[in-house]
């Protein structure tokens, strides 16, 4: 069960990433893509193991695999949690900032 809520904060992570793209871009598929690619670059890092993993929420996934396996979290994990969470709150503070700065989409039929 832990390693469910550890999995879903980076998928949290990566849905508020999302939001401020899509509030940001007007195209779907440019707010899809850096999503994507955002998420395969943090992946690859840690794929990498450097002593910064505190600080990357895709560390996350792989505490998610360590308490599956060992029933622990590895190394910097409440770092990176709270880390994650703290951006967390940040990215969808920011996406709300945005929509309330731009107009309105309206379309022309």
């Amino acid at each position: 069960m832990i390693a469910f809520f550890v999995y879903f904060i980076w998928f949290v992570f990566l849905v508020g990433l999302l939001i401020l793209c899509s509030a940001s871009f007007r195209s779907g598929a440019a707010s899809a893509s850096i999503t994507v690619v955002v998420a395969i670059l943090l992946t690859s890092i840690t794929a990498v193991g450097t002593k910064w993993q505190m600080l990357n929420p895709a560390y996350l996934s792989q505490n998610a695999v360590a308490f599956l396996v060992d029933g622990k979290g590895l190394d910097h994990f409440v770092v990176c949690l709270f880390w994650t969470l703290g951006l967390i709150v940040l990215l969808y503070f920011a996406a709300f900032w945005v929509m309330k700065k731009k107009p309105l989409q309206t379309e022309n039929h």
